[in-house]
């Protein structure tokens, strides 16, 4: 059985600065700052797996980084909705 799928985050790097970023497994977390008000902020890309087996690491990794001190905010089809783990 084959793999598809990827993480692909784009920002303009005129108007926001990677300040930090980790890649795990499942999941890539960047910190980005405004240039023009300095406001800092964190941005999680997620690619869940299709075997329920394999969630767990998806969610002990999202656990990750809420225990940073960030909360998560999910959008899917277009809704939005924060996430309390």
């Amino acid at each position: 059985m084959g793999r598809s799928g990827s993480i692909v985050i784009i920002w303009d790097d005129q108007v926001l600065e990677l300040i930090d970023s980790k890649v795990e497994t499942y999941a890539i977390c960047g910190k980005f700052k405004s240039l023009k008000d300095d406001f800092v902020w964190r941005l999680i890309g997620v690619y869940g797996p299709n075997d329920n087996n394999l969630r767990f690491v998806l969610f002990d990794e999202l656990k990750f980084f809420v225990s940073m001190g960030h909360s998560l905010v999910s959008r899917r089809r277009f809704q939005c909705c924060k996430i309390s783990l």
